[in-house]
């Protein structure tokens, strides 16, 4: 799905990092399943699936 789910993005010229990517599947029984960046998973009629993709690391110094 994506890259940067273990190692956030960087930042460059004193940016800080940015967040990491992260899936979630919250199944119909209310069980939540934290998923790697690459995987194949069966998904039931009304589980659902959030997706958070990596942040972009910061630019520059806030000084």
């Amino acid at each position: 799905m994506a890259e940067r789910f273990r190692t956030r993005p960087w930042g460059l010229w004193g940016g800080g990092d940015g967040e990491p990517g992260r899936v979630r599947v919250i199944r119909v029984n209310r069980s939540v399943e934290e998923l790697p960046s690459k995987v194949t998973v069966d998904l039931e009629p009304g589980d659902e699936v959030i997706i958070e993709t990596p942040g972009g690391g910061g630019w520059g110094s806030v000084n």
